[in-house]
C-alpha cells in the first residue's frame, strides 16, 4: 500500500503544535546548529551576472641572502585568476490558508513553519561553504574544502598536511 506523504503542513502537523489552551506551542529546535561562520563573513556582490572573478597570489617571491659583491637573485610573486560560481539557495514554504486560519494565531503558526525553512537554508549554505563542489552539485558552488585539496596545486602552500598520507588524514 502506498503511503501519501505532504510537503505541505497537515491539520496533524497542527494538532502537534497546538498546547492545550489552543495556542501555538513553543517548539524545541533541537535540530538547530551553531554556525559561527556565516554571521563573521564577509559578504560581497559578484562582479559577474552569475560568479565572481578574482585574481589571487599564489606565489610571493623569496628574497636572497647575499655578501658584499654578491648578488642578488630575481624574483616575482605569481598570481591566477578564478571565478568563483554562485548558486541560488531557495525554500518555499506554503501552508494552506485554511489550516493557518484554524491555528488561531496565525502569525505564530506562520513563524512555527518559517523557522525550520531557515534553519535548513543555514545549514546547506553552511556545508557548502567547506563541501561543496560543482562537479557533484552543478546547482550549488564549491566550497573550500575542493579549493584546498591538493598539495600540488598552486594553493598548495597554504595546506597544512601534517605528513599524513592517504585516507588517515
Amino acid at each position: 500500500m502506498a503511503v501519501l506523504t505532504s510537503v505541505n503542513p497537515t491539520l496533524l502537523d497542527l494538532a502537534r503544535r497546538k498546547d492545550p489552551d489552543g495556542s501555538i506551542a513553543a517548539v524545541a529546535e533541537v535540530l538547530d546548529e551553531t554556525n559561527e561562520m556565516l554571521p563573521e563573513m564577509s559578504w560581497v556582490e559578484g562582479n559577474l551576472e552569475t560568479g565572481h572573478r578574482v585574481s589571487i597570489r599564489t606565489g610571493i617571491p623569496l628574497p636572497t641572502w647575499r655578501k658584499i659583491g654578491g648578488g642578488v637573485q630575481r624574483t616575482k610573486s605569481t598570481t591566477a585568476q578564478v571565478t568563483f560560481a554562485t548558486g541560488m539557495l531557495e525554500a518555499y514554504s506554503e501552508p494552506d490558508i485554511a489550516l493557518v486560519n484554524l491555528g488561531g494565531n496565525k502569525s505564530e503558526f506562520l513563524l512555527s513553519e518559517a523557522r525550520p525553512h531557515i534553519e535548513g537554508m543555514n545549514q546547506e549554505l553552511q556545508d557548502t561553504l567547506i563541501f561543496g563542489n560543482e562537479s557533484t552539485e552543478p546547482e550549488a558552488f564549491t566550497g573550500l574544502a575542493p579549493h584546498y585539496n591538493s598539495l600540488t596545486a598552486e594553493s598548495g602552500d597554504n595546506i597544512l598536511d601534517a605528513d599524513g598520507a592517504g585516507n588517515d588524514n
